[in-house]
């Protein structure tokens, strides 16, 4: 990356576009599995886990906002709600937070969650690279 110029996306390194495939790959696999994995899976903000490592096997790789449900939908989403009557406070904001996230129906998760394995299988599709002009 260089100062002052515009870039619009992070620049990926060939190991940044191989973990971002490799992880593409096992997260489909574990959305085959029950349930329990898609249920359990919602968010991730990059940060590094606080978890043993027996216990996340997984490493989100950098710069992977593009795949994360709470990027590309929640955020955006909870921010046109919360700000169509301006909250009156901090207490006020996260209370509407809180009860817009309640209120998101079932059906509406579900096309989330399909629209979230569509990313990955693009994500794999151009070997961990960018998609965003793609979707």
């Amino acid at each position: 990356m260089f100062p002052y110029r515009i870039q619009i996306h992070q620049k990926l390194s060939e190991a940044d576009k191989n973990r971002r495939k490799e992880m593409g790959k096992v997260l489909l696999d574990k959305i085959e599995e029950p349930d329990t994995f898609l249920k359990n899976l919602w968010t991730t903000d990059e940060a590094h886990f606080h978890l043993d490592v027996k216990r996340c096997k997984i490493e989100w790789p950098p710069y992977t906002p593009d795949l994360s449900p709470t990027d590309f939908y929640l955020w955006g989403y909870l921010k046109n709600k919360e700000y169509e009557e301006k909250p009156r406070g901090l207490n006020q904001l996260k209370e509407k937070i809180k009860d817009e996230i309640s209120a998101i129906e079932g059906p509406v998760l579900k096309a989330v969650m399909q629209n979230f394995t569509l990313r990955i299988k693009k994500c794999i599709e151009v070997n961990g690279g960018h998609r965003e002009h793609i979707l």
